[in-house]
């Protein structure tokens, strides 16, 4: 059996550290209600996100959710504001709070 020319390939890099992000699609833009979602990357295992808003008359605000997503409508007090921009940044539980990540 004769085979072709010899072909290599790459496959990605393991990644060793769990850390999320706000996913880039919402970063930079404006959401069309205060009840759309922001979701964070996935992290296999995590038991646990922590999003901490700032921004806004409140200040800092933190939502905990098992989840991977948020509203701003769940920030309290108050929910989120008309009008405001906001900085977010997220935090995985696997046991212990690990990394935090922003979006501006």
């Amino acid at each position: 059996m004769a085979y072709g020319n010899t072909c290599t390939i790459n496959t990605p890099p393991v990644v060793v550290v769990n850390t999320t992000q706000i996913m880039l699609n919402r970063c930079g833009t404006t959401l069309p209600t205060l009840n759309s979602t922001i979701y964070a990357n996935a992290v296999v295992g995590t038991t646990q996100y922590r999003f901490e808003v700032t921004g806004g008359s409140f200040g800092v605000r933190t939502v905990n959710s098992p989840n991977r997503y948020f509203t701003l409508s769940q920030l309290t007090p108050g929910g989120g504001e008309f009008g405001t921009t906001y900085s977010i940044r997220v935090a995985i539980n696997n046991g212990v709070w690990q990394r935090v990540w922003a979006c501006l």
